[in-house]
């Protein structure tokens, strides 16, 4: 008796245990189930929203999803959304990734459709390979820049016109626009041209002028005498007096032979005379 009551004592805690014990149990498989089930559950969210035409507000959870749980299912959606939002080369890296795991039940039963996807996507892509000198110059499309001369590999870009500018130093800059068709690969040769070298130039010489007493004067000194003799009074200039002088000897020789014919007439004495 006294042991079945030991039981019966023990009983309740006994029970108590149990319960705890499959409580615990219980909670810890549902915290599993609920990260194991992230994954999912933000998908179907992303799923239901763009139902609604909110793709833009589901390519977060997309990402998420895969981020969590990178499987092929979760890859595809991401890309899927970003095919539906115009995001081409986004796009067709996820798609092509997904399909990659051709494994995959998901992928296995949706295959055909993403397929149809990616054929889509690459209708809107096109590559772009530059190349030419000066090695490694940089290289800048739509200005973003890729990499430099000549490019690792082509570029994966969306069908259209694109910016294209090309960079070195010691070299002028260029700038063009290229046209990219899709499913085409266009290539595009550069090469830059120097950056002139200015030659400096030696500095004008004075013209030097002789002047008649054999010393040599520049323009300027010339122009400066010029200048001065033209300032000078005239009685200062030296052809001023020589004209006085001739006009003085010139006076002289008319007085002189005035004075010649005055006296021959007196001593002829008659007749008539003529004086000037």
């Amino acid at each position: 008796m006294k042991a079945v009551r030991a039981v019966m004592k023990g009983w309740p805690a006994m029970v108590i245990s149990l319960l705890v014990a499959g409580l615990v149990g219980l909670n810890a498989q549902q915290v599993v189930a609920a990260e194991t089930g992230s994954a999912d559950a933000l998908i179907t969210k992303g799923l239901e929203l763009r139902q609604s035409g909110q793709d833009r507000q589901a390519l977060p959870l997309f990402q998420e999803a895969a981020r969590k749980e990178p499987t092929p299912r979760a890859t595809a959606q991401v890309g899927l959304c970003e095919y539906a939002l115009g995001l081409w080369v986004e796009a067709e890296d996820h798609v092509q990734k997904a399909l990659a795991g051709r494994t995959d039940p998901w992928i296995r039963k949706n295959e055909r459709s993403l397929k149809a996807a990616l054929d889509g996507i690459q209708e809107r892509l096109g590559l772009l390979d530059v190349w030419g000198e000066p090695a490694a110059a940089r290289v800048a499309v739509d200005g973003h820049p890729v990499g430099g001369l000549p490019l690792e590999h082509p570029l994966r870009l969306t069908a259209g016109r694109h910016s294209l500018v090309i960079e070195a130093a010691g070299y002028l800059a260029e700038t063009r626009f290229v046209d990219v068709p899709a499913r085409t690969q266009t290539r595009e040769h550069v090469a830059l041209a120097p950056i002139p070298v200015l030659t400096p130039q030696p500095p004008a010489t004075t013209p030097v002028t002789v002047v008649s007493n054999g010393s040599a004067k520049g323009a300027g000194a010339a122009d400066g005498d010029a200048a001065s003799s033209s300032a000078d009074p005239i009685y200062t200039r030296w052809w001023f007096w020589t004209a006085i002088g001739v006009v003085a000897v010139a006076a002289g020789g008319t007085v002189f032979v005035l004075s010649r014919n005055k006296d021959h007439c007196q001593s002829s004495g008659g007749g008539s005379c003529v004086t000037f």
